[in-house]
């Protein structure tokens, strides 16, 4: 077990843009009008019901989605562009 550390929706953004070797831009719109200002998820109760926690970083989880998405090509197909769901 390891320390959970707490990003940042636009480090968790850079992070998978770097893992996946991209050059593409993020891009920042208007947030929902229920979007919290900070989002931090307990997994107490997880933890507690379930025995469960993470057994490996962000990095690697991420890292591993990734290569399966590569690997796994049907699940990670292009989803074509629209308009947003909230302004």
């Amino acid at each position: 077990m390891f320390l959970v550390t707490e990003l940042t929706v636009l480090e968790v953004a850079e992070l998978i843009r770097a893992l996946a070797d991209s050059g593409s831009t993020i891009e920042f719109g208007p947030p929902a009008v229920d979007d919290p200002p900070r989002r931090c998820p307990d997994i107490t109760l997880a933890r507690r019901r379930l025995g469960w926690w993470p057994r490996v970083d962000h990095r690697t989880g991420l890292s591993r989605t990734l290569q399966w998405l590569r690997m796994t090509p049907d699940h990670s197909r292009r989803v074509p562009a629209r308009e947003p769901l909230a302004t």
